[in-house]
């Protein structure tokens, strides 16, 4: 299992609040985990899927894709970059082998405002000699 960068302070789900699963098996949880296993063609009836909730919505509005990042970015930057704007559900930056970012790299903040903060606040801000780009995810659903 891949480990995400996390609140310390977070004692249940870091995703969604709930006590009642890990992280890995939270069905908001669209960095790594095992919703793709979760396929319910044959039991969904259309439009009442989970995907469709309004809660699952409103998740979806706090994710933030950082583009640009210079190879030397690590996971911390992000998650010290962003925390100035409010409280962050999670982050992850990709890396090559451990040791070289892609290029790119995603926070999912609280609220949709503090989200809207971090974008409104970093975009375009140099970091490591890359001017780095802040834009609304649109996870594939």
């Amino acid at each position: 299992m891949l480990h995400f960068w996390r609140d310390p302070e977070f004692e249940f789900c870091y995703i969604c609040g709930e006590d009642n699963h890990e992280e890995f098996f939270c069905p908001f949880n669209y960095l790594y985990g095992i919703h793709e296993l979760r396929i319910c063609k044959a039991r969904c009836p259309p439009g009442k899927h989970l995907v469709v909730s309004s809660r699952h919505r409103e998740f979806l509005r706090c994710f933030v894709r950082v583009s640009n990042l210079p190879p030397n970015f690590r996971q911390w930057h992000l998650g010290r970059l962003c925390r100035a704007f409010g409280p962050m559900r999670m982050w992850h930056v990709p890396m090559l082998n451990d040791e070289v970012c892609r290029g790119f790299g995603f926070a999912i903040f609280k609220t949709r405002e503090h989200a809207e903060a971090a974008i409104e606040g970093l975009n375009g801000e140099c970091f490591g000699g890359c001017d780095v780009r802040l834009d609304w995810a649109y996870p594939c659903i």
